[in-house]
């Protein structure tokens, strides 16, 4: 996999022999100008992100990432589009190799046990369902992880990571993320419940928030987001931002909007309800998953 924000974009269009301006009429601070390829543009009103690689028509309106753009220009689909990106970025994750690698390392995981049901009945949910949904798994017994329900990720049907949650409200900090040579990739890097999403998705927080909303709904581990987080939400057509009700996360479910919005359908949503997405009643989930079309 590509971080899409690592690759030289310059030294791209250069090679390919693209033109491209820098300055000047219809060109942006930190964006590059070239012709639009998906309309009759003859005055450089496609800006590419420097940044993101995120590129947006400013004439037809056609916006994505920079793969997107590559298949136009050299009329490639999306596998070749990405190998020929490969060699502009600056680091490149070798997946498939990389999850042979370390595919064994691992922590030892047990079954949910007494207290990690009793956890979650006491938030609200189905522990015997989550256990199942989800895949859950308690931490083994003299380990870092012992007092923790271990939350799995998947990316395409492959758990990569974890991150896990003290069950005895006693240990500090409340989440503990695994250290880079226990998982493929960091929680940081990866969306929690991806695969489950189809057009649309809610992009919440955290775990929680997700076991209360369902499929379709994601978690970003946090309100503090990734390139490669940004660059796996760009390929889905609507996302709804949906953090807690805070200043701060508020602020920042604006960023991550204004960013997506060169890439995708994107919006921020708001509760009619004082609470956190994870502290919603089942009712509040289904006139939300309905006024959403999920």
């Amino acid at each position: 996999m590509i971080n899409l924000s690592s690759i030289d974009i310059i030294e791209y269009l250069d090679t390919v022999g693209i033109q491209y301006t820098m300055h000047g009429k219809n060109v942006s601070q930190n964006w590059i100008g070239i012709q639009c390829p998906f309309c009759d543009d003859k005055s450089n009103h496609l800006g590419i992100n420097i940044k993101s690689k995120a590129f947006s028509c400013f004439k037809c309106g056609t916006k994505g990432n920079i793969i997107k753009l590559v298949q136009e220009l050299e009329h490639i689909n999306w596998i070749q589009a990405l190998n020929n990106l490969q060699q502009f970025s600056k680091t490149v994750i070798q997946f498939n190799e990389k999850i042979t690698a370390v595919s064994n390392s691992f922590p030892k995981m047990n079954k949910l046990g007494k207290v990690h049901k009793e956890y979650l009945s006491n938030r609200g949910l189905d522990p015997d369902f989550m256990e199942k949904k989800y895949a859950l798994k308690s931490g083994a017994n003299f380990t870092k992880y012992q007092t923790r329900l271990i939350i799995p990720f998947f990316e395409k049907k492959r758990m990569i990571s974890f991150t896990s949650r003290d069950v005895s409200n006693s240990i500090e900090p409340k989440y503990l993320h695994p250290s880079r040579d226990e998982v493929i990739l960091v929680p940081k890097d990866l969306i929690f419940n991806i695969d489950s999403v189809k057009n649309s998705c809610i992009v919440t927080e955290g775990c929680f928030d997700v076991f209360k909303i369902g499929d379709g709904a994601v978690a970003l581990s946090g309100t503090k987001y990734t390139q490669r987080q940004v660059s796996l939400l760009s390929n889905i057509e609507r996302v709804f931002i949906l953090f807690d009700p805070e200043p701060m996360a508020q602020k920042q479910a604006g960023r991550l909007c204004k960013e997506l919005s060169f890439l995708t359908h994107s919006e921020v949503i708001l509760l009619d309800i004082d609470r956190d997405p994870g502290d919603m009643t089942a009712s509040e989930v289904k006139e939300l998953r309905k006024e959403l079309g999920l």
